[in-house]
């Protein structure tokens, strides 16, 4: 059972790295591509999520995957951010995630895409 479930796991957090970069809610910041993500360096480990893996994919674009651990509300989550520069000073930032467990089940987890969000925004002012 315990195996079937790290499987799942896995199989969850490939979907989120894999999926399409258009995947998830967008919001821009009128801020510096390096400072912003330095906020989304900050910003991931206070809002809980761990192994927080880190990676240019090309020039002006890094992106970050971490995982919720399961609480007593919910089962886990994975969530992705992806920050693209713009221009010189306007970033876009994409954020997606999903439950290891998402389909049939209730949960509570939080609002990854707003938790995110308002985390950069704190951090960037």
């Amino acid at each position: 059972m315990a195996l079937s479930a790290l499987l799942v796991g896995c199989a969850a957090v490939d979907t989120v790295r894999e999926a399409p970069e258009s995947a998830g809610e967008q919001q821009y910041f009128e801020e510096g591509y390096e400072r912003t993500v330095e906020a989304v360096a900050e910003t991931l480990p206070l809002l809980g999520l761990e192994g927080i893996e880190r990676q240019s994919t090309r020039p002006g674009t890094t992106v970050f995957i971490g995982t919720h651990e399961s609480t007593i509300a919910s089962w886990g989550e994975i969530v992705r951010v992806i920050v693209t520069e713009l221009g010189t000073k306007r970033v876009s930032v994409r954020v997606h995630w999903r439950s290891y467990f998402r389909d049939g089940l209730i949960t509570s987890a939080p609002d990854w895409v707003e938790e995110v969000f308002e985390g950069i925004s704190e951090a960037l002012n």
